[in-house]
């Protein structure tokens, strides 16, 4: 009998930026996330979402871009934060955002995810500064399982 790959259960959201996220200015990078261990789980995926509600519409096409910065021997992080941009190979994808003032949750699916320690920052393109506060970048982890 075949093997038949499935998708395993998805774990809870879990925060990964939030106050880092308030009143962050257009173009501007947030300061990294909170720490996420992979270490041990060695999850391979994770869905994230981005939940925003802005005072002042983005612009058309706006976007804000996630990068995950890893921790690869435990302790020091590559480069990237509030006041660094982070490098192009830590991009992990971008959340297209409507021009409305309503709540936007956007979802960015299937980001690879290192057996190690790492950090999200957000980089804000949506022509606006985000909230004063309630803005938040949540995430999910799974894997695949061989049935």
């Amino acid at each position: 009998m075949a093997n038949t790959i499935t998708w395993s259960a998805m774990s809870t959201l879990s925060t990964g930026l939030s106050t880092q996220l308030n009143a962050m200015s257009n173009d501007a990078f947030s300061a990294a996330g909170t720490e996420i261990d992979n270490a041990t789980a060695r999850n391979r995926y994770a869905d994230l979402e981005l939940n925003v509600a802005f005072g002042t519409s983005p612009s058309a096409g706006g976007r804000c871009d996630v990068y995950l910065l890893s921790c690869l021997d435990g302790t020091n992080y590559q480069d990237g934060g509030s006041s660094v941009t982070p490098p192009s190979t830590a991009w992990v994808g971008s959340f297209p955002l409507r021009a409305t003032t309503s709540t936007q949750r956007v979802h960015l699916r299937g980001v690879l995810l290192p057996p190690a320690k790492f950090k999200f920052v957000l980089h804000n393109k949506s022509g606006q500064s985000f909230p004063a506060s309630g803005s938040t970048l949540l995430h999910a982890v799974y894997n695949e399982e061989i049935q």
